[in-house]
């Protein structure tokens, strides 16, 4: 499968036999593991997505968070060390049937134009069981994490992608360090330059996370900015056209038109019935955006 650098990743898809067995040991392993899975992961496990991540970002960067650690590893899913992760398997499963299962699973490898290649590091992506393994290996992180760097910063992790939210420069360059270390135990490397440190506070800076670009603004004046920007380019355009020395008083009658326009439109957004009690909020919000006028 092509990435977007231009390489390849394998993708290891087991057959239909394969795959029924995957999901039943999937099923078996997954409430035993869920005990020990953090709070803070969010990627691939049951009654949790996407969109209890971002409100958890969304949360930790209104309390004040304005430094974010965005992290990138590398290849993740093609350089887990299996015999680690085994150890972590063990940890908690017993059988020797099971562990034999998955150990056979981890060195099935994939087939490229007829030919196996085989490797001691990774997971097949593309398998039932890979996603739960890959939360097995980074719940070692997630468990330091609770235990060294809590009050440093905010974990939010999905699969191998997470960011860490911060209130100072100084959490976020300390948060940085314990999360090399601790990856140096997992034997992963931080991507050089998609890893970085990305200040929040001035909202001229953001960081991608989970298919959304994720900066810090004023909601309700960015959004009425855009609104009256949009209004400004079309009252210019008429001003330009059809202002005169004798159109003063057509021209004033047009600002009130627009302002009261605007009024109703903005009553109807905010489902309010009586359009008239939003006349003195639109006009502060008109004078704060800066709305221009005809007259």
């Amino acid at each position: 499968m092509p990435k977007a650098d231009g390489r390849k990743r394998p993708l290891g898809i087991p057959t239909i036999r394969d795959r029924v067995i995957q999901m039943a040991t999937k099923l078996v392993l997954e409430p035993i593991f869920e005990a020990d899975f953090q709070d803070c992961s969010f990627g691939f496990r049951p009654k949790r997505g996407a969109k209890q991540a971002l409100e958890r970002i969304r949360k930790a960067c209104n309390r004040k968070g304005n430094w974010v650690v965005d992290v990138d590893i590398q290849g993740y899913f093609d350089n887990i060390n299996q015999e680690k992760l085994m150890k972590l398997v063990e940890m908690r499963i017993s059988d020797r049937r099971v562990l034999k299962l998955i150990r056979q699973w981890l060195g099935a490898g994939v087939m490229e134009e007829g030919d196996v290649k085989r490797s001691d590091l990774g997971t097949p992506q593309g398998g039932v069981i890979s996603p739960i393994l890959a939360n097995i290996y980074l719940n070692y992180f997630d468990r330091l994490w609770e235990k060294h760097g809590k009050e440093v910063g905010v974990l939010t992790r999905y699969a191998d992608d997470f960011v860490i939210v911060c209130k100072t420069k100084k959490d976020a360059r300390h948060a940085c360090q314990l999360v090399r270390a601790i990856m140096e135990r997992l034997e992963l490397t931080l991507h050089p330059t998609k890893t970085r440190i990305v200040g929040m506070w001035t909202g001229e800076e953001g960081f991608d996370f989970l298919g959304l670009h994720h900066r810090k603004a004023k909601a309700a004046t960015s959004r009425n900015q855009v609104y009256v920007d949009w209004l400004n380019s079309k009252i210019q355009g008429w001003k330009n056209y059809y202002m005169t020395a004798y159109s003063h008083r057509k021209m004033a009658k047009l600002d009130w038109y627009i302002l009261m326009r605007l009024t109703r439109w903005y009553a109807k957004k905010h489902q309010r019935r009586n359009w008239r009690s939003c006349w003195h909020k639109v006009k502060h919000i008109a004078n704060v955006c800066g709305l221009k006028k005809l007259c």
